[in-house]
């Protein structure tokens, strides 16, 4: 799996820097991470491709996901047969810029029974509602080839302000213990 860590505003302190790097370097023996940072809500759009899974971290709103539930979704999207991620984070007081990138592209994800043995709470992400559907097909209790997905899933990490380099730091944090998770190592060393 390749994951995209983007980052829109604020300068990410030394310390953070260091933090993530110490997370990428553990994270190579499970997948590719990059760092990428972008400026406008134009140049993320022209980023990001329709093939991407994109997740908009906020402190408004969203699923809050504990560890062993991240590691089930990333289990499943693998199955899924996606292979990218793109977590898009924000200066908190640039959060609302973002939400004028939402846009609501059907995303297809086969059968639940063909892609994991995991349960369909796997997908109880909020979702950014479609206007054609008032019924999310993430609460379905059974998935099937045409359930549709909204093109981004809204998580918290908190509902605090947090500096962008502490939401980064975080992110390579979970996506760390997730792995560690999925191939039954222990966290701590």
């Amino acid at each position: 799996m390749n994951f995209s860590v983007y980052l829109l505003g604020g300068k990410i302190e030394g310390f953070y820097v260091d933090a993530i790097r110490e997370y990428e370097k553990r994270l190579t023996r499970y997948c590719r991470i990059r760092q990428v940072p972008f400026i406008s809500g134009e140049q993320l759009r022209s980023d990001l491709s329709p093939q991407v899974h994109k997740i908009l971290i906020s402190h408004n709103g969203g699923e809050s996901l504990s560890s062993e539930k991240l590691a089930d979704r990333i289990n499943t999207l693998m199955f899924a047969g996606i292979s990218e991620t793109a977590f898009i984070l924000s200066a908190p007081n640039l959060l609302p810029t973002l939400t004028g990138l939402i846009r609501n592209a059907p995303r297809i994800i086969p059968d639940q029974a063909e892609v994991s043995p995991f349960s369909p709470s796997a997908f109880s992400s909020s979702p950014v509602s479609s206007p054609a559907s008032s019924s999310s097909p993430l609460s379905s209790p059974a998935l099937s080839s045409s359930a549709v997905y909204p093109e981004y899933e809204i998580l918290t990490l908190t509902p605090l302000d947090m500096d962008l380099g502490l939401q980064a730091t975080l992110v390579y944090e979970q996506l760390y213990r997730a792995y560690r998770i999925l191939n039954h190592e222990p966290y701590h060393k």
